[in-house]
């Protein structure tokens, strides 16, 4: 990004700059400068002493600023010897570097401040963090120990607890045994007798509805069903059913294996006809029953799905209703006689087993309480426990992770009040750098700043970080990373004009005749 103008002279790009021409006799030696007439810059150094060492530091520095002014005519007449090429200074341009390094160092000591509180803040809540992370640890152990007695004890009292309410079923199971025997033998012959005929007369409308839903079923309804891919919702429901009550299956209930089962419609109807309702065994119809109570185990909703499942759901609701009934009445034909014979003995048995069965109610109604609140009790202590035991995992790592940030931010602290130190100074350069190098080639820009202003500044004793580059005062590398992103050139003239350009507090006068400034 060149900086020649037209005209063959040098524009100085820096804000702070003017085009009015000064003949350079006019430039007055900082020697010359009186005290009395030291601009007054005494609200731009910050407060780095309490001492009589602050007023020699703004002294040193204004003495510099003038310095600065008078190097930059002596160097402009060189570089008109050298490049033929003009460069203007003026006392507004002494000014302007004046009032740019006042707001350049607010900015900057501002910043600093900020990084410096935030820092600090972080590191309080870290140390704040600690402490509470260590009383955290302290109570979670101790809370351990005691979850653990909760649970010890809840565990005994959950296990006698466990023996008493076993020990009130199996005397329960035993007095209702009684009370039943009791109830059959007292009952007269005759109602039993009545009893049985109902019973039967209520198990033939099962089995003829039974056999309804096997006669409804025909080819077409069972093709249909069979080229179910996937069984609709419900429909596994039934196809499970049939093959326990058909097949006797006990694992394989899928799909296909139902398929196989219907797959011959003739046969799997002649199994259903001649299917006997009296004989089922108890233990399928123990697998089968809770099926029942599935909502969509009925013939309406079965219906809109599939007509063949829905005979089948009848099928099986009324063959179970059969076999239910017939094996109710079968003992009490059974026992007709001998409840007629043991009549008298039964009433007399009755009132001692009433009065067994109340004391034994009694005594599992109050075990069944407090088998129910202990488990409420081991329930919640076992969360408890948990609970307690993620929380001193969560903390045993976060307090591994605090060791590292508060050392790295407690150098970072250190690393900014050191720079808080050579801020005046490192400031001053940059100012300097901005308001005048603008104008000149990348030789007279380190003469300027490295071998005049930068001895100047160390000659004064003016605080000044080490092998400073005003460059990185003014931006960084992540900006200068982003400047190349947008085209600017790489190298450090450009790089240093990109500097100026994004400091400078008025619009500088841009010489572009490769267009690669207007491109960025």
């Amino acid at each position: 990004m060149s900086l020649a103008s037209p005209s063959n002279s040098v524009v100085n790009i820096a804000s702070n700059s003017n085009v009015i021409a000064t003949p350079s006799n006019q430039i007055r030696s900082p020697n010359s400068i009186k005290r009395n007439s030291t601009p007054n810059i005494n609200n731009t150094i910050p407060n780095t002493s309490k001492h009589s060492d602050t007023n020699i530091l703004r002294d040193n520095l204004a003495y510099h600023i003038a310095e600065v002014h008078a190097s930059v005519g002596l160097i402009s007449e060189e570089y008109y010897i050298e490049e033929r090429r003009y460069n203007y200074v003026t006392p507004k341009s002494f000014l302007e570097l004046i009032n740019f390094y006042k707001n350049l160092l607010k900015l900057r000591k501002d910043e600093l401040i900020e990084n410096i509180s935030r820092l600090e803040t972080g590191l309080d809540t870290l140390m704040r963090t600690n402490k509470d992370v260590s009383r955290l640890q302290d109570f979670l152990k101790d809370k351990k120990k005691e979850v653990e007695i909760k649970k010890q004890a809840s565990e005994v009292l959950l296990e006698e607890m466990g023996k008493q309410r076993s020990e009130a079923e199996s005397q329960q199971l035993l007095a209702d045994a009684e009370k039943l025997k009791a109830d059959n033998m007292a009952e007269e012959a005759r109602k039993l007798e009545e009893q049985a005929a109902v019973d039967l007369a209520e198990a033939t409308p099962a089995m003829e509805k039974a056999r309804d839903s096997v006669d409804c079923l025909d080819k077409a309804s069972m093709t249909e069903l069979k080229s179910f891919t996937k069984p609709p919702a419900g429909l596994d429901k039934v196809t499970t059913a049939l093959l326990i009550m058909i097949k006797f299956e006990k694992k394989d209930f899928s799909w296909d294996n139902a398929k196989k089962m219907m797959a011959k419609v003739d046969s799997f109807k002649e199994k259903l006809e001649t299917y006997n309702g009296k004989e089922i065994p108890e233990d399928v119809i123990t697998r089968v029953t809770p099926l029942l109570d599935d909502p969509d185990f009925n013939y309406e909703r079965m219906k809109t799905k599939s007509l063949a499942a829905a005979n089948l759901v009848n099928w099986v609701v009324n063959i179970l209703e059969f076999n239910k009934i017939y094996k109710r009445v079968k003992p009490l034909m059974d026992s007709l006689e001998i409840a007629t014979k043991s009549k008298r003995k039964a009433e007399e048995d009755l009132a001692v087993v009433n009065d067994k069965i109340t004391v034994i109610e009694s005594k599992l109604h109050n075990l069944q309480t407090q088998f129910t609140y202990a488990m409420q009790e081991k329930a919640k202590v076992e969360s408890e426990y948990k609970d307690c035991l993620d929380r001193l995992s969560l903390a045993e790592r976060l307090t591994n992770g605090l060791s590292s940030e508060k050392e790295r931010w407690s150098q970072t602290i250190s690393k900014l009040r050191s720079e808080a130190v050579t801020l005046p100074g490192d400031v001053m350069l940059a100012a300097a750098f901005t308001s005048y190098i603008g104008a000149f080639s990348y030789t007279f820009r380190q003469k300027l700043w490295k071998t005049i202003w930068l001895q100047d500044i160390i000659s004064r004793d003016i605080p000044i970080t080490a092998n400073i580059d005003p460059l990185y005062i003014l931006t960084n590398e992540s900006q200068i990373a982003s400047w190349q992103n947008e085209n600017l050139p790489s190298d450090r003239m450009s790089t240093e004009n990109g500097a100026i350009i994004t400091n400078c507090n008025r619009w500088p006068l841009l010489i572009d005749p490769q267009l690669q400034g207007i491109k960025w």
